[in-house]
């Protein structure tokens, strides 16, 4: 017999293939099916949790029985990979997954309580600059946060590796670098591929493999909704609105940050590489900064954020930054902060009906020897220069070193502390918030208004200096009213909350906060030394929110 003619099959090649080859009938089929379903789902499924009500997944409309236990986080892994699977193929599937997005996230209440204070004395000097920028801020934003989008694109995608697509409710379009982006488009990466996206903001997405995401505009709001996969965001400097990032259960809202999202079955895991990222989770919070991150599931562990990126193209970048922005983050803990104060005078001074309550140190020298150790950072280091220059001091508006150094002079006219207090109104409702502090040198007014001049605020905007603030209505949303004397300073963006607080500090209100159990609870916290001091009423704010 010649070698060609010679039979290589082996006995068990031959039974694979009479195997293969044997038509199974239905009904044994689908019992070895359900049998192997039900010993996979047993050795999957966490002990204790209640199988789904659909016991078989035969058709479409099996999976979208399944949506409200996998927005739920109920599935097991097994089913819910499966879903996925599915979802990310079928059309149908797909348009009856968004029809079921809740509108609504549910906030858990806690039980109420008379006082909720919060006093940190070790906070650094970062986080009080952002909340004396955000307090003096606060109210010159216009109110259009959930008006639409202005038209045109939502972005363009900057560049892209291997296949990436366009999912749609009627078709799978394959995208191409340089293409712009309608609004509410939906990307997709197969399987060893990768993209860039700009989006209108000049923010950066970069999309791992197999991931996929939708962009959402509002006027002061980009959402990516990320349905699977990981992606690393380099978020815009904003001078108003934020970026967020939504996945199956949890949201991240940012502005002028770098950090990475990823999401699957199990859950979402998010890490930072610079900035502060704010995570929101079933009506809690929790804040990261640089080098820190967060999983929503205990079946995600913990991995350095240098694995989490490692896939990314400006992997060493990114590596390099991080720790660049660690090591300022360590020079910046040895800054001075102010010393406890054991009294206040302000406190005495606020109406009967305060119901809210912060006090911030001056932080005059702190900023001061903050801004020199970030000098010599940036001088001693390119890539923490460059991203100095990018993210602070770049754009339209004052850059972040000529705020430091207002918010540092403007310091240097006042007192200890600086207070931000709001009532309770009319028809179950806060007031807004009046910021008070005392004075301690002259040229106040002329110093802010050279301040303010130098920075390039335009007319009608900004802090407008008055006398009688019964006769001064403000532009709302646009001005704060500036009531000076010699020893304070009270400024608030509503006339009649400014002038209930000038009755209180003439004597003309009749009733004083000085009598009440809130402040007594606050005077207690100044006696054993305090630094950062917020306090609520969560009594009356709760029974005002019943009355609205």
């Amino acid at each position: 017999m010649k070698p060609e003619e010679k039979d290589f099959e082996t006995p068990l090649d031959k039974a694979i293939r009479e195997v293969a080859s044997t038509e199974m009938e239905r009904d044994a089929a689908t019992g070895a099916a359900n049998r192997v379903w039900t010993r996979l789902a047993a050795e999957l499924q966490p002990a204790g949790h209640r199988p789904p009500h659909v016991e078989h997944i035969r058709s479409c409309a099996d999976f979208q029985a399944l949506i409200p236990e996998y927005r739920a986080g109920k599935l097991t892994p097994a089913r819910a990979m499966l879903f996925e699977d599915h979802k990310s193929e079928c059309v149908a599937c797909r348009k009856a997954f968004e029809a079921a997005r809740p509108k609504v996230v549910p906030i858990t209440q806690t039980p109420p309580r008379r006082f909720a204070f919060v006093t940190r004395p070790q906070f650094r000097w970062a986080l009080a600059a952002m909340l004396l920028i955000a307090a003096g801020l606060g109210g010159l934003r216009l109110f259009d946060m959930f008006g639409p989008a202005p038209g045109g694109s939502s972005g363009v995608v900057y560049a892209a590796e291997g296949k990436l697509y366009r999912v749609s409710d009627w078709e799978l379009r394959e995208v191409i670098a340089g293409e712009q982006l309608a609004a509410g488009s939906e990307l997709r990466t197969a399987k060893d591929a990768s993209a860039m996206v700009e989006l209108r903001d000049g923010s950066r997405v970069e999309m791992r493999e197999r991931s996929e995401f939708k962009i959402n505009e509002t006027r002061e709001e980009v959402t990516i909704e990320l349905d699977r996969g990981s992606i690393i965001v380099e978020a815009a400097k904003r001078r108003k609105g934020r970026l967020s990032v939504q996945t199956k259960d949890c949201k991240v809202s940012v502005t002028g940050t770098v950090f990475s999202v990823s999401a699957s079955a199990l859950g979402s895991r998010v890490a930072v590489v610079e900035g502060r990222v704010r995570v929101a989770r079933s009506g809690e919070e929790k804040y990261l900064g640089p080098g820190e991150q967060y999983s929503s599931s205990g079946s995600l562990a913990p991995v350095p954020v240098a694995d989490e990126i490692a896939w990314s193209r400006n992997f060493d970048k990114h590596l390099a930054l991080l720790k660049e922005l660690n090591a300022l983050s360590k020079k910046l803990e040895d800054v001075r902060m102010p010393g406890l104060r054991y009294s206040s005078r302000l406190l005495d001074w606020l109406p009967a009906e305060t119901v809210l309550f912060v006090s911030i140190p001056n932080l005059g020298q702190t900023l001061g020897e903050a801004q020199e150790v970030v000098r010599r950072k940036t001088e001693e280091s390119p890539i923490l220069r460059e991203w100095y220059q990018q993210q602070l001091e770049s754009g339209k508006g004052p850059k972040f070193s000529e705020v430091i150094e207002a918010l540092r002079g403007f310091s240097e006219y006042l007192g200890d502390e600086i207070v931000i207090a709001a009532s309770a109104g009319p028809g179950g409702r806060v007031e807004s918030p009046v910021f008070l502090a005392e004075v301690r040198r002259n040229g106040l007014r002329e110093y802010m208004e050279q301040s303010i001049k130098r920075m390039g605020a335009k007319d009608g905007t900004g802090f407008r200096f008055v006398e009688d603030v019964t006769g001064a209505p403000a532009i709302p949303g646009k001005e704060m009213l500036v009531l000076l004397r010699p020893n304070l300073m009270a400024f608030s963006p509503e006339p009649k909350a400014l002038a209930a607080t000038m009755a209180s500090i003439d004597g003309k209100s009749g009733a004083t906060f000085a009598g009440t159990p809130m402040h007594a609870r606050l005077a207690e916290s100044y006696r054993g030394g305090t630094g950062f001091l917020f306090s609520a009423d969560v009594e009356k704010l709760m029974a005002m929110s019943a009355r609205g």
